[in-house]
């Protein structure tokens, strides 16, 4: 009784702290485990029931260097995502309902640029957006997945772990590699993953 107790005073306790200190939009029962770095949370809205473990950095750059962008990130309700992710905008990544992500995730939609006739460091030049990023309901995102910019996953799909997503991904496939392949897809008929012919 005791621990339950003291489990829904913690989540209260640190969605009021999030809420009122950064400004983040953060739904019912969720937690933010001790994050590295939040940027720009008034821009990151997470639904209920979701959790991301310790020493993420989610950052939105409503400006950088001088220019404006409209930056989103939506974690909607009942998402898991493991220690140390990275998730950065200055379009729109969005996460769908049910995804489980482990561990060292990373995603982005966007680039510096990398112009040497500048004179200045890349960290210090334009950013650039290169589309928006969704992964869709349901996915399974395995142990250090990079999801690059412009990418979109559909519903029901599984990542292998150290896997670099460059291209979208249709409805219910198994992919990896670098750059991931889709290499199974789920067949409702025979309820089995069957191989996709490469």
């Amino acid at each position: 009784m005791l621990r339950k107790f003291l489990k829904i005073f913690y989540i209260k306790l640190i969605k009021k702290y999030y809420k009122s200190f950064y400004s983040l939009s953060i739904g019912r029962n969720t937690v933010i485990h001790r994050p590295k770095k939040l940027e720009g949370a008034q821009n990151i809205y997470i639904g209920n029931n979701s959790f991301i473990g310790s020493d993420a950095w989610l950052a939105t750059f409503p400006t950088y260097h001088g220019i404006k962008y409209s930056p989103k990130i939506i974690i909607e309700d009942n998402v898991s995502i493991g220690r140390y992710a990275n998730i950065t905008a200055i379009d729109q990544i969005t996460i769908k309902s049910g995804c489980l992500i482990s561990e060292f995730f990373y995603t982005s939609d966007h680039s510096h640029g990398y112009d040497p006739s500048l004179g200045i460091y890349p960290a210090e030049q334009q950013l650039f957006s290169k589309g928006k990023v969704t992964i869709g309901p349901g996915c399974f995102i395995g142990f250090r997945v990079c999801v690059m910019p412009g990418v979109n996953i559909g519903k029901g799909c599984v990542v292998g772990s150290n896997s670099v997503v460059t291209k979208d991904l249709p409805d219910f496939t198994i992919a990896v590699g670098v750059p991931a392949k889709a290499i199974k897809r789920f067949n409702f008929d025979t309820k089995t993953w069957v191989n996709i012919e490469l």
